[in-house]
């Protein structure tokens, strides 16, 4: 089916003139809103329950590959470049989680852990399976690369290094002063794996630039590229950006491509951006986490995209929400690829969430206080056309080979939809009836709640009647949502009015 999360598969409507010159409204969408719907969150799914993760695990990636669920994320036990790891669960339902003893690297003596790589750029980045033909290893892997150096040239620790800027900031050196004797330099590092297991680093950095976070990549068919969104900044905001290249090893230095505006609130940043692929829909999502600067709160919104460079957002509404106090992830939630379709047709994103908030661990010795979640929604309902009271629009045409059109919606008590179908509507405009037999009068209207329910004219769901035509549908909706839809059997074949 195809999601309906916002305004690109609707017609924009024009203006028809009569001989008198008057303007008429012509298939003008009026009365819709795009309204999202907030996630449910399911019980902890894994946990800080190893001695290799005792102060933090993040950074997690969900995908459901080989006919189970597979997890990647980062696991941290200390400061020292050692100390942080790259580890492995999986699920046959998404819910119960195994950590395998993969028995490749030693913690403490023995190898019975879930540890799949060691080293300072195992904790950050996600995984992505490979779809390029000639691209080598199936699975892959991008991670920023922190270093902080001592104005002697040592390698130090994150907390030594801040606590070194705060040392000689009171020493009265100014900021650019204070960042020439304390270095923090950042890399980008790429691994590959054959089976998701083993991996290998390659030696040499993709980029050097400060992209912490999580970097989310993957290969982009459409484009025959390696695309990658990373953590950026522009005009002083965190924000997030894009990189592609035809070679995975070497990437252009990310620009930014999506940011917070003055629709947002004054201290709104993005902070993780969650990219992922809508299951089986050409369209592009990511669920950036936005960080409100001034109480260090982290909650999760909705980013739409046609074509992953261009992006809005449907509405400001939290999607993914921070939870009530004592609820484990009260300081901030953080979004994660990628969305997946659960054995009871429910969709899914993992996330990290965290009992304190962002800047706490920079004033106190952090507690292991992350754990992971599902945010869940019912199937194609993350969000949908809204019409509070009578509303309208037309979608774009589409080539029909037969089939229904079947529509995932809800309506309030009293609510309705129904549907008129029209053979490729003209432009310029001029009028245009429905298709004989096809009217809204001809529409058994619709009520209630279904994933999956056809649209009738005169008794009839069959389309084949139109097959080989261009057709658009004009919705009538009354205090309804249509979430998703599918018209004529599943076809590769889009047509704009």
């Amino acid at each position: 089916m195809e999601p309906l999360l916002s305004y690109a598969r609707v017609f924009a409507g024009a203006s028809r003139y009569d001989e008198d010159g008057n303007a008429h409204p012509f298939h003008a969408p009026q009365g819709i809103r795009i309204r999202l719907t907030p996630a449910e969150k399911s019980d902890v799914v894994v946990t800080v329950d190893r001695p290799w993760e005792r102060q933090i695990i993040s950074h997690v990636t969900l995908r459901h590959d080989q006919g189970r669920y597979r997890m990647w994320y980062g696991a941290r036990c200390g400061s020292g470049p050692d100390d942080q790891f790259l580890c492995y669960a999986e699920s046959a339902d998404g819910f119960h989680w195994e950590k395998p003893e993969l028995g490749l690297y030693e913690f403490a003596g023995s190898k019975s852990n879930n540890i799949c790589f060691v080293g300072p750029h195992a904790l950050r980045g996600s995984v992505f399976i490979d779809e390029n033909p000639g691209g080598g290893d199936r699975y892959k892997k991008l991670g920023h690369s922190p270093r902080w150096y001592d104005d002697d040239g040592t390698e130090i620790t994150s907390r030594q290094g801040l606590a070194r800027w705060k040392e000689l900031g009171e020493q009265g050196y100014n900021r650019d002063e204070v960042r020439e004797r304390v270095r923090l330099v950042g890399v980008h590092r790429a691994m590959t794996s054959p089976d998701g297991i083993e991996w290998r680093a390659l030696e040499q950095p993709v980029f050097e630039a400060f992209c912490d976070t999580q970097t989310v990549a993957c290969f982009d068919v459409e484009r025959g590229k390696y695309v990658g969104y990373f953590r950026t900044a522009i005009d002083g905001r965190r924000a997030v950006g894009m990189s592609e290249t035809e070679d995975f090893s070497a990437w252009p230095v990310p620009e930014p491509i999506f940011t917070t505006d003055a629709m947002d609130g004054p201290s709104d940043s993005f902070y993780t951006n969650a990219y992922t692929r809508y299951p089986g829909a050409d369209l592009h999502l990511m669920f950036p986490s936005v960080y409100h600067q001034v109480d260090c709160s982290v909650d999760m919104q909705l980013g739409v995209s046609s074509d992953g460079l261009n992006w809005s957002r449907p509405s400001r509404q939290t999607i993914v929400s921070c939870g009530e106090s004592g609820s484990g992830d009260e300081g901030g939630v953080y979004g994660g690829p990628g969305l997946v379709v659960l054995p009871d047709g429910r969709f899914a994103i993992p996330y990290t969430g965290r009992k304190s908030r962002h800047h706490e661990a920079y004033y106190s010795e952090p507690e292991a206080d992350a754990q992971f979640r599902l945010a869940t929604w019912p199937e194609h309902r993350l969000g949908g056309i809204r019409a509070d009271a009578l509303g309208e629009f037309t979608l774009e045409s589409h080539l029909v080979n037969g089939g229904e059109l079947v529509l995932n919606y809800r309506t309030d008590r009293g609510g309705w939809i129904r549907a008129a179908l029209y053979e490729n509507i003209p432009h310029p405009p001029e009028p245009v009836e429905p298709l004989a037999g096809y009217s809204f009068e001809d529409c058994q209207r619709v009520s209630g709640d279904a994933f999956r329910q056809p649209l009738s004219w005169r008794g009839s769901t069959d389309l084949s009647p139109l097959s080989g035509k261009k057709i658009n549908a004009r919705f009538q909706m009354n205090r309804a949502t249509l979430y998703a839809f599918e018209l004529g059997r599943a076809t590769d074949e889009r047509h704009s009015i």
